[in-house]
């Protein structure tokens, strides 16, 4: 887990929707302890000057070969090179810190390759992360919800899929759920195939339309397979809860006329999943107790998921039923 800030508490966005609500002076405490009791799993906390320094030791030369790579292997790219051999550096100096502290698995909040706060060291990991890790097997977020990177590790050892990160919206008129973030994975399947994709720059930064401008930073656009079942969900280790429901994925730009609209509004990535029953699922919709991201992982994972929290001693909620 690479921190932004060294008294970060952790998972404060995924259980408590609004910042301004107090935790307890023992939260990140108690969280570790839980995840060590439950899954055996332990979070090692990096400070984000280690990750500066990381940084600053990547060989340019091989994040640029990293690059070649990427590029060629777009549908298109929009992003300029400089910013993307950033991410790629950045994508390194993670790995590297993976290895130095033998973790399996990714998580983190850093936006920025140094200490200081000017807008052309500006960095998004997420190209890195689906791109570089997830390709290889290894599961990673870049945000730093461990009950969100728990439970694509525990899909990955299930199906041997990776899942997709991302904060949701509900569009009751079509009945569709939106999944939206600036990264998605490539391989769905987790097999060989790779779907086509698009080299952006980040949704978030400033300068998004200025490509050429330092800090456009880099997200990524892709779109999972229509007509595919799709599993939403995710892990409360606190709460010893799995909360899931499924749906079928869509084409959005069929539902959202305009073409490139759809990909231009807030984040890059999205994957629009219709429902039969969009209003129940909304009405399970309570920030404050389980926050606003989710998982997303191709196919029916329910029975499975069902399966395991028997095993855990966790409450499955099927917010579709």
């Amino acid at each position: 887990m690479v921190k932004n800030h060294p008294d970060e508490i952790i998972a404060s966005v995924n259980y408590r929707g609004d910042k301004s609500q107090s935790f307890p002076a023992d939260h990140n405490e108690r969280y570790i302890q839980t995840l060590k009791e439950l899954f055996e799993v332990e979070i090692v906390p990096v400070e984000a000057m280690e990750f500066y320094e990381a940084y600053q030791k990547i060989n340019i030369r091989k994040a640029e070969e990293i690059v070649d790579e990427w590029i060629k292997n777009a549908r298109e790219v929009e992003a300029s090179r400089p910013e993307i051999i950033k991410t790629a550096r950045g994508y390194l100096a993670l790995d590297a810190l993976r290895e130095k502290y033998n973790c399996n698995a990714v998580s983190t909040h850093i936006r920025t390759v140094s200490a200081s706060d000017e807008l052309k060291h500006r960095y998004n990991p997420g190209l890195g992360l689906e791109l570089g890790f997830k390709t290889r097997g290894i599961q990673a977020v870049c945000q730093n919800y461990p009950d969100i990177l728990l439970s694509q590790i525990l899909a990955y050892l299930l199906t041997g899929r990776p899942s997709m990160l991302g904060d949701f919206i509900y569009d009751i008129a079509n009945s569709v759920e939106i999944i939206l973030h600036c990264g998605i994975p490539i391989n769905p399947y987790g097999d060989e195939h790779r779907i086509p994709y698009t080299i952006r720059t980040h949704a978030e930064s400033p300068v998004r339309d200025l490509p050429d401008e330092p800090g456009s930073s880099t997200g990524i656009t892709a779109e999972w397979p229509v007509d595919e079942p799709v599993t939403l969900w995710e892990i409360h280790s606190l709460n010893k809860k799995i909360r899931l429901h499924t749906g079928k994925i869509v084409n959005g730009h069929a539902i959202y006329t305009g073409g490139e609209d759809l990909d231009n509004v807030m984040c890059t990535a999205k994957i629009v999943v219709k429902h039969d029953d969009i209003i129940k699922i909304q009405g399970q919709f309570q920030p404050y107790l389980y926050g606003i991201h989710t998982n997303a992982t191709l196919g029916d994972l329910r029975q499975q998921l069902k399966d395991v929290a028997v095993f855990l001693g966790f409450e499955v909620v099927e917010t579709d039923r």
